[in-house]
């Protein structure tokens, strides 16, 4: 960067004197822009995303420098971007005396899975399932008690209801290697401890005198209400070392707008959780976390109800490819763990991970417009998992 700014230094300078007129001097603030066609790109097969950039909202077609993560000059032939070099990158773009803000996109070194064979083309009863989000964390007192309940709460009959997930987001417990930066997920579902948030639509907290029969009670009322229009998910998903990729395709049952989110899942994950407030104390089944929340891909501007798909109608499919770089998610969780003051757990292991996929839509109730998860499914990181029919 310090080259960069040297090297346009006397440049800049008479840009900022100019720009510093103002309306007086008869000149308007333009900003430069780079965008991309996609998110990612093939490091093999002459794969390419296409760049476009922008001044002012005007399409510049020449004399555009390229720079790579490290300020280094990118050989970009015709606007399109080709690498070498798997993981994530960032691109940025030099016009003259502006320059504009990076660009995030992921290298592959594996070829994008097919789409999942669908065995039944004319089904729509798709069996539905309730994401069921607990806020956690090891230093929360009284968050034993909320485990008790859930697992009296997901026995035979209801475990295969819902697809459970950890989010330990606080910052309360400085010392919990689950930690993860979602706070801002956590607000979102108002995820005070302990908390369930079911379908990213209702969330109850912890009170005292709670039974597994009142969980199921809360988990009954979203399951019935979605259970004869639940979206379809298959997932055909490839593992590497450092890379996963999946594709996900989301089949209608009923006409209407779709998004589509991802969590990255990890279990095993072992640490000792705070004595209850009620006087029982964590027992040990509560000092392994499963299914952890380590990465979501689901944010579109300020909230988590995954990417837009657009409208799908009744018993058709629309694809999405997640991209995850497990070297950058690592990086980044660490980094952020640090900040706020917490532990993360060492280098991943495939064999502890896994994802949970779902689909959100909006629906009327109470005359008000609410989004929520159509469904969701528990996949491994590398297979084919089919849609589910009843």
């Amino acid at each position: 960067m310090l080259n960069r700014i040297t090297r346009y230094a006397s440049l800049l300078f008479a840009a900022v004197m100019l720009i510093s007129c103002g309306k007086e001097g008869g000149v308007t603030k333009k900003t430069l822009e780079i965008s991309v066609d996609k998110k990612f790109v093939q490091t093999f097969g002459g794969d390419y995303i296409n760049l476009t950039v922008t001044l002012g909202g005007e399409k510049i077609t020449q004399d555009v420098t390229f720079f790579d993560e490290n300020d280094e000059v990118l050989l970009v032939d015709d606007f399109k971007y080709m690498t070498e070099v798997p993981g994530e990158h960032e691109i940025s773009a030099a016009y003259g005396t502006y320059f504009s803000e990076p660009v995030k996109v992921t290298a592959i070194a594996v070829a994008i899975p097919e789409t999942p064979e669908d065995e039944h083309p004319e089904r729509t009863d798709f069996r539905p399932r309730v994401l069921l989000t607990q806020f956690t964390t090891t230093g929360c007192t009284w968050c034993p008690s909320m485990k008790h309940v859930l697992k009296n709460a997901l026995n035979d009959s209801y475990a295969d209801k819902v697809v459970k997930v950890d989010c330990h987001a606080s910052t309360m417990s400085r010392n919990d290697p689950a930690y993860v930066d979602l706070k801002d997920f956590e607000e979102q579902c108002n995820g005070l401890l302990p908390s369930v948030n079911l379908d990213l639509a209702e969330t109850t907290g912890y009170l005292q005198g709670m039974t597994g029969a009142d969980m199921q009670g809360f988990i009954d009322g979203w399951f019935e209400f979605k259970s004869d229009n639940a979206a379809g998910i298959a997932v055909n998903s490839v593992a590497t070392d450092d890379q996963i990729v999946a594709k996900v395709s989301v089949k209608a049952a009923q006409t209407g707008n779709y998004r589509v989110g991802l969590m990255l899942l990890e279990d095993n994950i072992v640490a000792t959780s705070s004595q209850t407030q009620l006087g029982s104390g964590a027992e040990d089944w509560m000092n392994t976390h499963n299914s952890c929340v380590r990465y979501m891909d689901a944010r579109d501007g300020k909230y988590y109800y995954g990417h837009q798909l657009g409208q799908i109608a009744k018993g058709e499919s629309e694809d999405y490819v997640f991209i995850l770089d497990l070297e950058s998610i690592w990086d980044r969780g660490s980094l952020k763990a640090e900040q706020n003051g917490c532990t993360w757990s060492p280098r991943w292991v495939n064999e502890e991970l896994h994802l949970a996929v779902f689909v959100t839509t909006s629906a009327a109730v109470d005359k008000n417009e609410i989004l929520y998860v159509s469904n969701v499914i528990d996949c491994p990181i590398n297979g084919v998992t089919p849609f589910e029919y009843r």
